[in-house]
């Protein structure tokens, strides 16, 4: 970064939005709620009452002579592991910012706008592959359900499967999982309706269009530049710590006075967690139907 008024250009703040105006991901599908104290360095778990088995049923006629059958199965514990987002900069030393900020507000503001101008996308490929130390990620978790690939492959087909082998084990809405590169198709398929912002099929499954690698169960790379695998989870939350709690390295130890350069970041924690099923389908996503 060249020093600031040093020329005849007039300096102006940054003309845009900026990380204000998000673009539509997994933050839209899921808003990130605050990470409980201590999370950050242990992960967090909670209990579910909505995994399997199913509730079961009998005839109002019939009633059987023991209820014990029924009674199967307990709580299910959702356990997240945490994972750093982490945004830098390399500076020339500065003796004004240009702007009436010293060098220490204007490289914080800096690096504070990168990390939160990014994170959402690096969020999506983190929790799809279960990079960083993420879990449950979703092509790096055991018990993914494996659902088989229409005989016409296209992304409507493909949808459809996955809804179907989901109603079938899970009570709540879900969340499908798509890589960006799907877009064109997804709207071409006329398959989703948006409802207050939101991405949904006929059935009410959300669906979040990211930076999703599209990695197969055991995360295997897909085998060709027109397929790649799609998730629907059960309910996904995202924890995070908040603003206030972003790490922003000191200014004095920012500063390399060997190289008359600065070295700044900004990072916070996340944690990223989806309950009780997962399944996933290999889909031609340059093909709608």
């Amino acid at each position: 970064m060249a020093l600031m008024g040093a020329n005849a250009r007039v300096y102006v703040p940054y003309p845009g939005p900026g990380y204000a105006e998000q673009p539509y991901g997994l933050f839209s599908v899921v808003t990130p709620r605050d990470l409980p104290r201590h999370a950050d360095d242990y992960g967090l778990e909670y209990q579910s009452p909505y995994c399997a088995p199913l509730p079961s049923s009998y005839a109002v006629s019939c009633t059987p002579a023991s209820k014990s059958s029924a009674l199967t199965g307990s709580y299910t514990t959702v356990t997240g592991d945490p994972f750093v987002v982490l945004a830098g900069m390399e500076c020339g030393a500065m003796t004004s910012a240009g702007n009436g900020q010293s060098p220490d507000e204007y490289t914080r503001e800096f690096v504070i706008a990168k990390l939160k101008g990014f994170e959402q996308r690096l969020v999506e490929s983190v929790f799809s592959r279960g990079l960083s130390g993420q879990a449950p990620g979703l092509s790096t978790t055991a018990g993914v359900v494996t659902v088989p690939t229409p005989t016409t492959d296209n992304l409507v087909n493909a949808i459809q499967a996955l809804e179907g082998a989901y109603a079938a084990a899970f009570g709540l809405p879900g969340v499908i999982h798509v890589p960006a590169k799907a877009v064109g198709q997804l709207a071409a398929g006329r398959m989703l309706d948006k409802v207050n912002g939101v991405w949904e099929t006929a059935l009410g499954s959300k669906v979040s269009i990211g930076n999703y690698q599209g990695y197969g169960p055991t995360d295997v790379a897909p085998a060709d530049a027109a397929h790649r695998w799609i998730y629907m989870t059960g309910p996904v939350t995202i924890w995070r710590q908040p603003d206030s709690d972003i790490f922003v390295s000191p200014w004095a130890a920012s500063i390399d006075k060997t190289s008359n350069q600065t070295h700044r970041f900004a990072e916070r924690t996340y944690i990223v967690t989806y309950e009780c099923v997962s399944f996933a389908v290999l889909a031609n996503i340059e093909a709608c139907c």
